[in-house]
């Protein structure tokens, strides 16, 4: 499913072992763009593995529950693997004003996680001005009746399969596609928006590419009708990963 990482030296620690059961570096979407992925279990989390890990544990998230402070944890932790990834040094990657990540000087990236996975992906390459990640699980049915004219438009309903089984993943994947694309866009944009900034034209699956265009004007660099290009992959354990990478 992914990689294992053959560059990076993986602190051997008795907690982190049971709680981190698979990682891995993937080039899944651009060589320039370092990702990293792991699973978790939040049955092995221990408060102390913020220590044994190097990675701050803000406030915020320690007055959370235990499934809030296990997804920050392997968030941070991929970001870190990441940043490893590109040689860089591990830093402390704080929560900004907007809850978005502090990226170091230089870097731009994003995090993801969903129930037992985590994902981060960072570049140093300065054509990028965003980078949005996202991973999801399969939505049910109950969720689709419910979002599905808040997240999509009728081209886009168009595109959704019969079967339902499809359905659910493709809905899944354009959702996860305008997130990343939220996640690139918003340190351009400046400003929350909605889903309905963009519409999915086309999905590939072959390729694992998605065409989209925005709707109206979100920024000077991001006028109405511009068009866009998402990479996506299919996991095999029903998740879907997404991200979108906008180059300057």
């Amino acid at each position: 499913m992914f990689s294992e990482p053959s560059t990076l030296t993986v602190p051997d620690l008795p907690n982190q072992a049971r709680f981190v059961v698979s990682e891995g570096r993937s080039d899944w979407f651009a060589p320039d763009i370092a990702l990293y992925r792991c699973d978790f279990e939040l049955a092995h989390f221990d408060d102390l593995l913020f220590e044994q890990l190097g990675i701050a544990c803000p406030p915020s998230v320690r007055r959370s529950v235990a499934k809030r402070r296990a997804e920050y944890l392997a968030g941070r932790y991929c970001a870190s693997m990441a940043l490893r990834a590109l040689g860089r040094c591990a830093v402390q990657i704080a929560i900004g004003p907007n809850r978005a990540p502090l990226w170091p000087h230089s870097i731009v990236g994003s995090l993801s996680h969903c129930d037992g996975s985590a994902v981060a992906a960072v570049s140093a390459n300065p054509k990028y001005r965003g980078i949005g990640i996202d991973i999801e699980n399969h939505v049910t049915d109950a969720t689709i009746e419910n979002l599905e004219r808040l997240v999509l438009c009728g081209s886009e309903r168009a595109l959704l399969p019969r079967v339902p089984d499809e359905r659910r993943a493709w809905f899944t994947l354009i959702f996860s596609l305008k997130e990343s694309f939220f996640k690139a866009a918003f340190a351009t944009v400046g400003r929350y928006f909605d889903f309905d900034a963009v519409t999915v034209r086309s999905v590939d699956l072959a390729s694992g590419r998605i065409c989209f265009e925005t709707n109206y004007g979100l920024a000077d660099s991001l006028p109405a009708r511009t068009c866009l290009q998402g990479a996506f992959r299919l996991l095999p354990d029903e998740r879907v990963v997404t991200s979108v990478a906008l180059t300057r």
